[in-house]
């Protein structure tokens, strides 16, 4: 089974060299990759993306804040998290409670992506 996944995982990763390729940005994104949600817990992804990419790469630590609990806290939660603060973004805001939460994490989210562009 390991092996299998490990395969398919540097099938991803040779997709994510040549688009990088493609944009004249392979093996120069100075502050490396991140990788998150549920596949990021496999144990050998961040050598394996490391090796394959030629790039630095480390597993995303989450952080939602002190107001969420359980299972959300799990990283495979965090491409879902990311997709509803995006869409609260695009959607009418004004009409959905908590207003003050989504721009104060769309702040803090935008704020961390700052730090991995060249």
């Amino acid at each position: 089974m390991e092996e299998i996944i490990e395969a398919r995982l540097s099938d991803i990763f040779e997709l994510i060299e040549s688009h990088l390729k493609k944009l004249g940005r392979s093996g120069l994104l100075p502050a490396g990759i991140v990788l998150t949600g549920g596949g990021s817990a496999i144990e050998t992804v961040g050598d394996l993306a490391k090796t394959s990419l030629r790039l630095p790469s480390r597993v995303a630590a989450i952080s939602f804040g002190d107001n969420i609990r359980g299972q959300i806290r799990d990283a495979s939660w965090s491409v879902a998290y990311g997709l509803c603060v995006i869409g609260l973004e695009n959607g009418d805001e004004e009409t959905m409670s908590g207003l003050k939460l989504v721009k104060r994490t769309r702040k803090g989210l935008m704020n961390f992506l700052r730090q991995f562009l060249p």
